[in-house]
């Protein structure tokens, strides 16, 4: 659904998840602060499960911001 070619903005929650949406999540995060992006990023803290005001995500366990996983 986030690739089809009449989208005009996309939001990715990110759960700092691999394979396709990883990608995407990629694609989101290098376009960061640029103009016009195709997609965004939502940040979250798994610890209180709230949304957090950034693109980074606070995984269970943890309090450090991490924008992608690690490959």
């Amino acid at each position: 659904m986030l690739t089809i070619k009449s989208l005009k903005l996309g939001l990715i929650i990110n759960r700092l998840k691999t394979g396709d949406i990883g990608k995407l999540a990629k694609t989101a995060a290098e376009r960061m602060g640029k103009n016009n992006p195709k997609y965004v990023l939502q940040g979250r803290n798994e610890n209180t499960g709230l949304w957090i005001p950034t693109e980074y995500t606070i995984k269970l366990g943890s309090n450090e911001e991490k924008l992608l996983t690690n490959p």
